[in-house]
């Protein structure tokens, strides 16, 4: 991991901007069970804009640096790891003091929203960069190739988790009917990555469902997304994989 290149702050926000906001929704779905004499803190204005929001933000750094150094010691995980701590630590903290301000700023959950769909496309186009490579005739993927593939496809599931809790934190702002009916706290993440996972892998229970029109376009883009991607990869895969080499 010594020699790796430094990234700007802009591919830094498009690498781990989503996943640190959804480490934020995991921390903030974790506040919905803290006690009532705990949580009575977050009706003071104050302590909401500035002392809770700055506090999920450090505690959001603080978890994604963990994962960061867990990262550097596994080579399956290594796409994951940022080199540079500094920049990591400023997006992580920003996703994690914009992941709770969303709940109670129209505006905020406006552009959070965007800027997770904008890194999400964006995510998707560098992958299909790389997939053009592979299509050639004789060309076959590596063991590292299928990391790859595995791993962007995990990034994906929580990309469309992190859009999906959006979407419903933007519904509750503007006062409109919830976008998905998960669950409250904790349990509504893991509805959102539960969604996310069998949407994508074209299992659909029914059980959870998009219960707006603005959710169920952002599904369908979702299905479609997805399962152009796993066909591809499944395709590149039958083709046979490269030896690795000794």
């Amino acid at each position: 991991m010594k020699n790796l290149m430094p990234l700007s702050l802009r591919h830094v926000f498009a690498k781990d901007f989503n996943i640190s906001l959804f480490v934020s929704f995991c921390l903030l779905g974790l506040y919905h069970y803290l006690p009532e004499t705990v949580a009575a803190y977050d009706q003071s204005g104050l302590y909401r804009l500035t002392f809770i929001p700055a506090f999920n933000g450090f505690l959001t750094g603080a978890v994604m640096l963990l994962l960061n150094h867990y990262f550097s010691y596994r080579r399956y995980t290594s796409l994951y790891y940022t080199e540079d701590k500094s920049k990591l630590l400023f997006v992580a903290f920003l996703a994690g003091y914009c992941g709770y301000l969303i709940s109670f700023s129209v505006w905020t959950t406006y552009l959070v929203t965007l800027a997770v769909i904008y890194f999400s496309v964006a995510k998707i186009r560098s992958f299909i960069n790389k997939l053009s490579g592979l299509l050639a005739p004789g060309k076959l993927p590596s063991v590292a190739d299928v990391g790859s593939f595995f791993n962007f496809f995990i990034s994906l599931i929580i990309s469309f988790a992190v859009i999906n809790l959006s979407l419903n934190e933007l519904c509750r702002a503007a006062g409109l009917p919830e976008a998905f009916n998960f669950n409250q706290g904790i349990a509504g993440v893991v509805d959102a990555v539960y969604f996310s996972a069998i949407t994508m892998t074209t299992v659909g229970y029914g059980d959870t469902i998009p219960q707006t029109t603005i959710a169920r376009v952002f599904v369908s883009f979702e299905c479609i997304t997805s399962y152009l991607m796993l066909g591809v990869m499944i395709g590149l895969l039958t083709k046979g994989i490269k030896p690795r080499k000794y």
